[in-house]
């Protein structure tokens, strides 16, 4: 989650410091975005199969069952 949070106020910064880039890197920056979303859908499929593990977690993460 800070990851992605970084990233995108990186990006917002970028585009005030310096629209240009801001536009060269954008898809790179989606695509890296897309790939931190993956991760962390990947993480919580996985933990779902866990049932005992999510109901320890799950009040920490605010995940849905």
């Amino acid at each position: 989650m800070r990851d992605r949070i970084h990233l995108v106020n990186r990006y917002e910064r970028l585009r005030v410091v310096d629209p240009e880039q801001a536009k060269r890197k954008r898809v790179s920056i989606h695509e890296r975005l897309r790939s931190i979303a993956t991760q962390i859908n990947d993480a919580l499929n996985k933990l779902r199969r866990d049932s005992k593990l999510q109901s320890k977690i799950q009040p920490y993460i605010g995940m849905n069952k």
